[in-house]
């Protein structure tokens, strides 16, 4: 029936809308705007409001709404990362069910095993292609208003692109798996998910400090600079298991996590800092 279902959703919804799109390209400007809804001056978009609640300066909320308008806008970005979401699903699968042939009693017994514990951590794998990909756009030559003003530090735009990227793209993730997760085993790993969360995001910081630093959308796409996305998903899947194993090995100790849940969001909040003060030497351009 899957393929069934499948099959009329794509006649149904996808090929009309397919269709709709490949129509306006050949439409001219004028017509295309005419069809836009042109909303009042005081209604701010969405990624200015979230920026003014997540960023500190001006310099990171302009990072911060570029990525957000930018990842919705620019079609490579979007065939090479929107793929990668549907892995959640299959990684999360494999994990859980890759050592058993009896489903069903591996359901029935699901709440009384700690397998929450990688629909923590696979929101990191999703995050982690987002960061990889927002350093390249075809108009690359468009990264020169980067140079039109004094900007002191640079990292203040990185910080915001990555902040953009958490709020959009890792959060939304991560309250679907909490949901069905508080469902499963009930609130009592509330205290997980939150040390989770600010795991995923000082790994994600930790290897974005350590790799190259980019603008956002400042450069050109490279064959060479791009391959190796096999090799960089494995490491990634190794990575997940680690933080699950270091995790398991926390919850043999009731107090252990609510311990060091402080200790790694003072060290987000640290690498964050960090992070925001990059100077020119640290960017590469």
């Amino acid at each position: 029936t899957v393929p069934l279902f499948t099959f009329w959703i794509m006649i149904k919804y996808l090929a009309p809308s397919f269709s709709k799109k490949i129509a306006m390209l050949g439409n001219t400007g004028d017509e295309i705007n005419s069809e836009i809804k042109i909303s009042s001056k005081n209604k701010l978009p969405i990624s200015e409001k979230l920026s003014r609640i997540f960023c500190v300066n001006k310099m990171e909320r302009a990072g911060f709404e570029l990525t957000w308008k930018m990842t919705g806008r620019d079609k490579s970005f979007k065939i090479q990362f929107y793929p990668s979401l549907a892995y959640i699903g299959v990684f999360a699968f494999i994990f859980i069910f890759s050592s058993t042939k009896n489903y069903i009693t591996t359901w029935h017994n699901f709440s009384n095993t700690n397998n929450f514990l990688w629909f923590i951590y696979i929101p990191f794998f999703t995050v982690a292609t987002a960061i990889q990909l927002i350093a390249f756009n075809e108009n690359f030559n468009a990264a020169w208003v980067y140079f039109s003003r004094p900007i002191e530090k640079p990292g203040s735009l990185i910080s915001g692109s990555i902040k953009s990227i958490l709020v959009k793209f890792m959060l939304p993730v991560i309250i679907i798996l909490s949901a069905f997760s508080f469902y499963v085993w009930g609130t009592k790993i509330i205290d997980d998910f939150i040390f989770g969360f600010f795991n995923n995001i000082l790994l994600l910081l930790i290897i974005s400090l350590l790799d190259k630093c980019y603008l956002p959308f400042s450069m050109q796409p490279n064959v060479k600079q791009q391959t190796g996305k096999f090799v960089q998903v494995i490491i990634q899947l190794f990575t997940i298991a680690i933080l699950v194993g270091l995790h398991y090995f926390a919850l043999k100790v009731w107090w252990l996590v609510m311990l060091l849940t402080p200790i790694s969001a003072i060290t987000c909040y640290y690498l964050f800092y960090k992070m925001k003060n990059l100077g020119w030497q640290k960017i590469n351009y």
